[in-house]
């Protein structure tokens, strides 16, 4: 494969044939940037440590949460992800880590169908003074109580003071900005 600085990886939605191996090898590469649909992460992509903004963009994942924050945490050039992640069996989304995981992030854009996945990604992932913290919520039953449910105040905080508020009723968004980071709430509609 050659050595990109930049790729998006993509396969058609359809039934999901298992691929029993890792077909990737990136131990040679330097990406920065990598964009993946409907691709499993295999452990070659999530031994990447190059990445600035990988927006991982994959609707069933039967990995542990815990996976995905370790990468998170030991991506240590890692600027902004998007993670748009639905758990196939709810034990995956339950964090065995007693404090969210550290990171480096600026921006982190959530987007989910059940409040449930959603909530267990924003709870167990640090936010850092500054980060600009966006939420896509595609829950039909469920709104912005359902996704903050038992996420600590204090895991919010460097999200606080906003010095202005918008709320916007046709699509639901809710937009808070203030001097030490931004918060995002988008209803998608369907």
């Amino acid at each position: 494969m050659p050595n990109f600085r930049s790729l998006r990886i993509a396969k058609p939605r359809g039934p999901d044939p298992r691929q029993p191996h890792d077909p990737f090898d990136f131990s040679a590469h330097t990406l920065r940037y990598l964009s993946l649909y409907n691709i499993p992460l295999y452990p070659s992509i999530l031994s990447l440590r190059t990445l600035i903004e990988p927006p991982i963009l994959h609707s069933r994942i039967d990995l542990h949460l815990d996976t995905i924050l370790g990468f998170l945490e030991e991506s240590h050039s890692l600027e902004s992800a998007s993670l748009d992640i639905a758990f196939t069996k709810p034990s995956l989304r339950r964090s065995r880590r007693q404090t969210p995981a550290g990171n480096r992030l600026r921006h982190l854009a959530i987007s989910y169908k059940h409040a449930v996945d959603g909530q267990a990604q924003i709870s167990n992932i640090a936010l850092r003074r500054g980060t600009t913290l966006e939420i896509h919520s595609g829950d039909i039953g469920g709104g912005l109580t359902d996704i903050l449910f038992g996420v600590s105040i204090t895991h919010l905080s460097n999200l606080s003071s906003a010095t202005s508020m918008e709320y916007i009723s046709h699509n639901g968004t809710i937009r808070l900005l203030g001097p030490h980071g931004r918060f995002l709430h988008i209803r998608q509609l369907v």
